[in-house]
């Protein structure tokens, strides 16, 4: 018996385009669906990097073409098989062949929102709906994910309304971070070929401005977000970021599912990236080992006590870099070492440069971007991994982390506070503020000088399942009801 059909769309996934924690959740969720027997399949925009992540170039299906705000659209879509689910791409040369998925790099270094952004993505969420008629593949279920795919349910309650194809389609949107939203000025309208009725304050419409996430929020069927403590908080306080009024009114809608990972990419039995030197919790004398050889590729002091730290998290001002920037003389003033791999805006990218220089052979930083070989090496040597999120959705790394017993010290904040146990798993902290943060390092520098206290923690860490199983089963729960709303 066929699974329930669903198409996942999304802007990226892994490996095939990646920035942030959405790319690692949709290079990872669709696989667990359909070894629990969905039928899934997803799509994205066909970026250069797609052809370099692929073993295969994608091969064309066929043309779809359809009219956006009175223009004769066109584009190519493409397939392509991986473990099993079919990725399709669209490709359209001039929206997507170009650097950055979202954002270019100007000559100062900065980060730019590309101006077209709208047109972009408005255009993506129509091919998204008109791609079925080329792979005919019809869903009973479209699986929407952040704002840029926020515009499917109202296409699909407006435009498509009475189609005989995908009229019954029903929807789901993700919203992976309320911070996202995707704002443009009220002018651009007409871009999103969407009749007038629907930029109002029961639409899109959102203090003179157009709102994607907004539009999508009101108009999906159903709702969630990546963490049950997320899902509260941003119907009720500033987590919403201004849409917790939205979120309310739909509140009945609107679930927490919590994000996970792959243990097939992480898990430091199997691991790769480690080379000779993967461990269980049972052989954690081999993350030492791991641990000496790290600090002498990237030579760094090995001294008598000291712990290894390990930030991964994108250097951006949600993900606490203020805290790095304010606290980084008492930081390093602790035995430890400090390891940063990853990139971000420019003022933290900096940030991380001047501690190299100003603490040489204790800080090394290497610009990463994703699930990169020595990301992987980083956590698995590493004793902690810093997460001083100002507020988090969900989070990646400190499922990562526990896998691979590198204890997470974090904020007590969405996903972060459901998926650590301070002083068994982890240590939090609650107040954003330096002293708070210090005086979990403490803690946790306190637990590392006690031998036995700290592999017991390891271990209970590495025991966790924050595998994508339990959540996929929470995905095809929802998939189910919406399938059957319909019929």
């Amino acid at each position: 018996m066929e699974g329930i059909r669903v198409l996942m769309a999304a802007a990226e996934a892994a490996p095939f385009a990646v920035l942030g924690e959405l790319a690692q959740i949709m290079g990872s969720l669709p696989y667990y669906l359909k070894n629990l027997g969905c039928n899934v399949r997803v799509i994205l925009p066909y970026y250069p990097s797609v052809a370099e992540a692929s073993p295969v170039i994608p091969l064309p299906i066929g043309e779809v073409r359809f009219t956006l705000n009175g223009n004769e659209e066109r584009a190519i879509i493409r397939g392509t098989e991986r473990h099993g689910v079919l990725f399709y791409f669209v490709e359209r040369d001039d929206l997507y062949g170009r650097e950055g998925l979202y954002q270019y790099r100007t000559e100062d270094g900065t980060m730019q929102d590309y101006d077209d952004n709208l047109y972009r993505f408005a255009f993506f969420s129509r091919a998204v709906l008109e791609s079925c008629t080329v792979t005919g593949f019809y869903p009973q279920v479209i699986h929407c994910n952040s704002w840029h795919t926020a515009l499917v349910p109202v296409y699909l309650r407006t435009i498509y309304e009475r189609s005989a194809t995908l009229g019954c389609a029903s929807t789901l949107l993700t919203i992976p971070n309320m911070a996202f939203q995707g704002l443009f000025p009220s002018a651009q309208f007409a871009t999103t070929g969407l009749p007038w009725e629907v930029f109002n304050t029961n639409g899109l419409e959102y203090y003179g401005m157009i709102n994607l996430l907004k539009g999508g929020i009101l108009f999906a069927d159903r709702l969630n977000t990546v963490s049950e403590s997320y899902a509260n908080s941003i119907r009720t306080t500033n987590a919403g970021c201004g849409l917790e009024g939205v979120l309310s009114s739909r509140g009945d809608a609107l679930s927490g599912i919590m994000d996970g990972i792959d243990y097939t990419v992480w898990d430091p039995a199997t691991d790769p990236w480690l080379g000779d030197l993967r461990y269980t919790g049972d052989a954690l004398e081999r993350k030492l080992l791991l641990r000496a050889s790290l600090l002498e590729k990237l030579g760094l002091e090995c001294r008598p006590g000291m712990a290894l730290l390990v930030c991964a998290s994108r250097l951006e001002p949600q993900k606490g870099m203020s805290l790095f920037e304010s606290t980084r003389e008492a930081l390093m003033s602790r035995n430890v070492a400090l390891v940063i791999a990853s990139t971000g805006t420019r003022r933290y990218t900096e940030l991380a440069r001047r501690m190299v220089e100003l603490f040489p052979g204790r800080v090394a930083f290497s610009e990463e971007n994703g699930a990169s070989p020595l990301v992987h090496e980083a956590i698995g040597a590493a004793d902690i991994i810093l997460l001083p999120s100002e507020y988090e959705p969900c989070g990646l790394w400190q499922f990562v982390a526990l896998r691979y017993g590198t204890l997470p010290l974090a904020r007590r904040t969405g996903g972060l506070a459901d998926s650590i146990v301070d002083g068994e798993t982890g240590f939090l902290f609650d107040e954003y503020r330096d002293s708070a943060f210090l005086s979990a390092l403490d803690r946790a520098l306190d637990a590392f000088a006690r031998h036995e206290v700290w592999t017991q923690m390891q271990r209970d860490a590495m025991r966790q399942d924050w595998s994508w199983t339990h959540s996929a089963r929470q995905y095809i729960d929802i998939y189910q009801e919406l399938a059957g709303s319909k019929g």
